[in-house]
Order: C-alpha cells, then structure tokens, then sequence
C-alpha cells in the first residue's frame, strides 16, 4: 500500500497546528512556527506516527520547472 498520501496529509496538518500554535500563543511566537514544526514532526517520528525515513522525504526526486532550467536570469 502507497503510505505517501496520508503521510503528505499529516505533514500538513503538522505545519497547519505549527503556525495555528504560533499565532495563537505568545511562547510559540518566541520559538517560531518552523521549531514548533520540526519539533511536532520529530515527536510524530520518534513514536511511531509518522515513518522515519520515506520517499516523501527525498526532496531530489522533485524537479525543478522547465522555464528555470533555460538559462533565463529574470
């Protein structure tokens, strides 16, 4: 079964609780959404929730637009 769905699903709804919790509370301000996001993402990890090691992980299987590789500069 292709994990990758549900996995995208809960890395988002991660980030979504990350900047909720960062607006929302003035101690979450001072750490900044991106920590509380590494922070909850390394929780889910190291419990079991979410795997430790994926292809959605593996930021070098996305490719870059075509328009990006053709040598414009603008």
């Amino acid at each position: 079964m292709d994990e990758s769905l549900p996995l995208w699903g809960i890395l988002l709804t991660l980030t979504a609780l990350g900047l909720w919790l960062e607006h929302r509370f003035r101690w979450a301000a001072h750490l900044g959404s991106s920590l509380i996001i590494l922070i909850l993402t390394a929780i889910c990890a190291n419990l079991g929730v979410i795997p430790r090691q994926s292809p959605v992980y593996d930021v070098s299987t996305i490719r870059s637009p075509r328009w990006r590789l053709s040598g414009c500069c603008c």
